[in-house]
């Protein structure tokens, strides 16, 4: 799988300074040349909001600390979100589906999110943008082996999306049908310090 950035909004604020023209260049398979350099402080964990429990890390060299972790266990860059991206079928590239393994799964609706737990049991979610969020200990699942021993120096590549809790024609929550946050676990990167 093709390994990118997303393109960024042009009116949108971000945490990317372009070495190179953005605007002319089309995507590719090389890597994109950016480096993370700030953290915005205003950047909220779901859909434009807070989340209960769930804080921004705002400690800039732990940040780029965990960044680089994150890159290194994933064998991606460490400079930009480290993960595979979806391609999307074009005339150019349909003949390597025959030449190249491949994954076809559907796309749940949500935000994409990097999981990480580390030695400690200390659990981190980092977005596209590259804020990472501490998840409180009080919030904190706890994860534990098929063996009973305590889930750690774990990584996942998922998706953070909106289920409602009960099961009516209500797709759209609400006080009478809310809906709770769900990670769809899409790759394991790492489990238990394997990789």
């Amino acid at each position: 799988m093709e390994r990118r950035r997303p393109l960024s909004n042009p009116n949108q604020t971000t945490n990317w300074r372009m070495l190179r023209n953005s605007k002319t260049r089309p995507p590719s398979l090389n890597k994109p040349g950016s480096i993370f350099t700030r953290i915005d402080r205003d950047t909220k964990f779901f859909e434009g909001q807070d989340v209960n429990g769930i804080h921004l890390l705002t400690d800039f060299d732990q940040v780029r600390e965990l960044q680089v972790r994150l890159g290194r266990f994933s064998k991606g860059p460490e400079d930009f979100f480290p993960v595979n991206w979806p391609v999307s079928l074009t005339t150019e590239n349909i003949d390597k589906l025959n030449s190249s393994p491949y994954v076809v799964a559907p796309k749940p609706s949500g935000t994409r999110f990097l999981f990480y737990v580390d030695s400690d049991g200390g659990m981190f979610l980092e977005n596209m943008t590259q804020h990472i969020f501490r998840v409180d200990e009080g919030h904190a699942v706890k994860m534990v082996s098929s063996d009973g021993r305590p889930v750690t120096d774990t990584l996942l590549d998922g998706v953070l999306c909106k289920e409602k809790l009960n099961h009516d024609d209500n797709c759209n929550g609400g006080e009478e049908n809310p809906k709770k946050l769900t990670l769809v676990i899409r790759d394991s990167i790492r489990c238990n310090g394997v990789e």
